[in-house]
């Protein structure tokens, strides 16, 4: 909270622990939906908005011969009972700040806004308003955390990277934008092949968000939760943002962030007993609900705190059963996505409980209704909807509702431990692969490969795209354009790290492939999709063919990496590849191949899938000079593929 322990805040905190203040903050939250304990226990806070608002209301005037002066009057209006706003309903502020002062007496740290504006001055007639110093601080972290090392500004790539790792995509947003971006903002010129490209500077990257600050302030606190910092700017640790195995090191996904950045201060500190009533309360599914809506980093902060270690068998079947509720239309987004952040967080949580959690979330057989056949978990669900599909239902249903089970089960199989147990457990999501992978489409057909959803009796299917940000929004940064020629290929984003372009310098070994000529030593050559690909030579049908390891991205927006035979001159991940295995991609910004998880690809495939082991053949060097004068070890050909950053477009879609 706002109050730290050594001045006093656990004796405040205590006090209005005793007084049940989180209890009537929670009632006074979710109303008539509060647990039917909390409502009996405070029913003033528990009452419905409508009910409040009639209770309210002046009594009509008792001489009959006058009009009544209410809002109902020609020309005057009380405010309350008005169309619109009125004094009894609460705002999206009273709901922020409700949370903000439970997360504070809860004892969490670090959810408190802190205010972006520091200041406002008059100038030349106009207002002009400037960030404040721990604004201008987190920003410029970000801003050095993505600019190109070798230039003191943000290249064309590194704003599209830096927009990725806000969580928009690139290919929605006109590439005109980022020009005009680069246009209106102060921006340097650099090149030394003769071509000068501009790169957005420090001070223009200061000034686009001091803009965007006025227009849409939710948006600049989503892109800075995104990049580590919590609501009040301090820093999540290293240890809760940056995931390393080994040599390899790549970013949490926010929620699982969030999640370790929670366990990491509980194991520092002994959370404060807050009661049962207001225990109740946190474990409600409404809460969650409103919270999303309200402020979502807020909301991950405290369901994080208030289930880490705890049972929460009661919140996540009710959330499950709200996700199988929940209408197949836009009247049901807002309630879809609350349960995804629930599930995400919960899934995420580094405890002790995590496991079964996680079984929970997939294979829960509670019911919907009382006459549902089949439980709510996510797995259980799909595969009733997928059945159903067969019998008398209506398209629209069928999408509707299975759909977002394979968006829900897209999001959350980016995570680590859910990875880690579907990738254990490919027996119970097999029946649906077609809809979680994308590689099914043999290389003869000559299609893309986003027409890999193909229904179960014929007809086409094609589940909406996952879910995003919600707080994100359409603006001038967020725009995806190409690199220049002249641009570095090896550079990397999000990686606070020295040395960052040389960690995925060395080598790749395929083993244990059922088709022999697959397996060796992959040597690294140059990148595609952002990412590192490899390559070996070897026999195939009495041919010298140059096998490829890459990543690609898909039509449906999910990566996957690929062991392929790639023909000359065109770029990877066409259907013209010949695939022999695939996997998964671990997350976005994870930049190597995984060791196991490979499936065998339809067509050319052989069982058993291959075993791969990354190596590190490169020797950092102490300077910035040239690194192949400081001990890189690798020098390859051109194998005739055209590197992505040279080919100005995505070639696999």
């Amino acid at each position: 909270g706002s109050l730290r322990k050594e001045h006093g805040g656990d004796f405040l905190r205590k006090a209005l622990i005793e007084a049940q203040v989180p209890s009537r903050l929670i009632c006074l939250a979710i109303r008539e939906r509060s647990p039917p304990l909390l409502a009996a226990s405070f029913p003033g806070s528990s009452v419905s908005m409508e009910i409040a608002e009639t209770l309210i209301k002046p009594e009509t005037n008792s001489s009959s011969h006058l009009l009544p002066l209410t809002g109902n009057s020609v020309g005057m209006s009380d405010g309350v009972g008005a169309s619109g706003a009125t004094a009894a309903m609460p705002s999206a502020t009273d709901h922020i700040n409700l949370l903000e002062a439970l997360a504070s007496i809860i004892g969490i740290h670090g959810t408190n806004r802190t205010a972006f504006i520091s200041c406002m001055i008059e100038f030349k007639g106009r207002t002009m308003v400037e960030l404040s110093r721990i604004t201008c601080d987190a920003l410029t972290a970000v801003f050095h955390q993505c600019k190109s090392s070798s230039v003191g500004g943000m290249s064309q790539r590194d704003i599209q990277n830096y927009m990725k790792l806000c969580g928009v995509d690139a290919s929605a947003i006109p590439q005109q934008r980022i020009a005009n971006i680069l246009n209106k903002y102060s921006t340097t010129t650099a090149g030394d092949t003769g071509k000068e490209c501009k790169y957005l500077t420090l001070d223009g990257f200061l000034t686009y968000y001091r803009d965007t600050v006025q227009s849409n302030e939710v948006q600049v606190r989503c892109d800075l939760n995104n990049f580590g910092f919590r609501p009040d700017m301090s820093f999540r640790p290293e240890e809760a943002r940056v995931l390393t195995t080994g040599d390899h090191m790549c970013n949490y996904q926010r929620s699982e962030s969030v999640a370790i950045d929670i366990s990491i201060m509980l194991k520092s500190e002994a959370p404060l007993q807050i009661g049962h009533l207001a225990e109740l309360g946190l474990s409600s599914f409404y809460l969650y609900q409103l919270a999303y809506c309200a402020n979502e980093h807020v909301a991950e902060y405290i369901l994080a705190w208030c289930t880490y270690r705890k049972d929460t068998s009661s919140l996540l079947v009710d959330t499950l059963r709200s996700l199988r509720r929940a209408q197949p239309n836009w009247g049901g987004n807002e309630i879809i996505q609350a349960c995804t952040m629930i599930l995400r967080i919960l899934a995420a949580l580094p405890d002790d409980k995590q496991q079964e959690r996680i079984t929970t979330i997939m294979q829960s057989m509670e019911k919907a209704h009382p006459h549902a056949e089949a439980g709510v978990g996510l797995l259980s669900a799909a595969k009733e909807l997928s059945s159903r599909h067969t019998q008398s239902y209506s398209t629209d249903y069928h999408h509707g509702y299975f759909d977002r089970y394979v968006d829900v089960l897209k999001e959350l199989q980016q995570q680590q431990e859910i990875y880690k147990w579907m990738s254990e457990r490919r027996s119970l999501w097999g029946w649906m692969e077609q809809w979680l992978r994308s590689d099914l489409v043999s290389a003869s057909q000559h299609q893309s490969r986003s027409d890999y959803l193909s229904g179960r009796d014929g007809g086409p299917m094609h589940p909406s795209g996952t879910i995003r940000c919600h707080n994100h929004s359409d603006s001038d940064i967020n725009a995806g354009m190409n690199d220049s020629e002249d641009e570095d290929d090896d550079s990397r984003y999000g990686l606070p790290y020295e040395h960052d372009n040389y960690m995925n310098e060395g080598r790749v070994i395929v083993s244990s492939a059922g088709i022999n000529a697959v397996n060796g030593d992959y040597m690294r050559n140059g990148s595609f999709d952002n990412v590192a690909k490899y390559y070996k030579t070897g026999l195939w049908k009495d041919r010298e063919e140059v096998f490829s390891l890459f990543r690609c991205r898909l039509s449906d927006q999910t990566r996957r990496w690929y062991i392929s035979i790639v023909p000359k001159n065109i770029a990877p991940g066409t259907n013209k590849d010949i695939d022999f295995y695939s996997a998964p991609a671990l997350n976005d910004h994870c930049e190597y191949p995984p060791e196991s998880t490979w499936a065998t690809s339809k067509g050319e495939g052989l069982d058993p899938p291959p075993t791969l082991t990354w190596k590190s053949d490169v020797v950092i060097p102490d300077t910035e000079e040239d690194p192949s004068e400081n001990g890189r070890m690798l020098t390859v050909e051109d194998d005739g593929i055209e590197d992505e950053a040279d080919q100005g477009q995505m070639r696999f879609l």
